[in-house]
């Protein structure tokens, strides 16, 4: 049809991030290759991915719970383990070693679910970063 646009077009355009391949690789044993400099945590709705966005044109590659959702799914297991231990006691809480193998590849992150629940642990875990908390 003249004059219509391709629905997928608008959308690949405006959100790239959901047309990746899937990484379906367990970030298990994996280490951190760049330093943690921002973690920009708050809740649903609140502008962490337009922070995402921001953190990466400083150049801060940020992780965000879409990239999560949309192109890391092999990370699931992993943070299902973490909210296991926090919120249901089945093993201990998530530190540095195991934040470092989750978000091995990542300077920043801008999240709110799942990473909001980890807050603490976060700011705990990389005291050299820089926070910001988004209401």
């Amino acid at each position: 049809m003249e004059g219509t646009t391709d629905p997928s077009s608008s959308l690949r355009s405006r959100h790239p991030e959901m047309f990746k391949p899937m990484r379906r690789e367990s970030p298990r044993g994996k280490k951190r290759t760049v330093p943690m400099e921002c973690l920009c945590l708050g809740f649903n709705r609140t502008g962490t991915a337009s922070m995402c966005a921001a953190m990466e044109m400083l150049n801060i590659r940020g992780w965000h719970s879409l990239l999560f959702l949309s192109t890391n799914i092999g990370d699931c297991e992993m943070w299902e383990e973490a909210i296991e231990n926090i919120f249901f006691g089945k093993g201990p809480r998530f530190g540095r070693p195991e934040f470092d193998q989750l978000l091995h590849d990542f300077s920043g992150v801008s999240s709110d679910t799942p990473a909001i629940a980890f807050a603490e642990d976060l700011i705990e875990a990389y005291p050299e970063a820089k926070v910001v908390l988004v209401e």
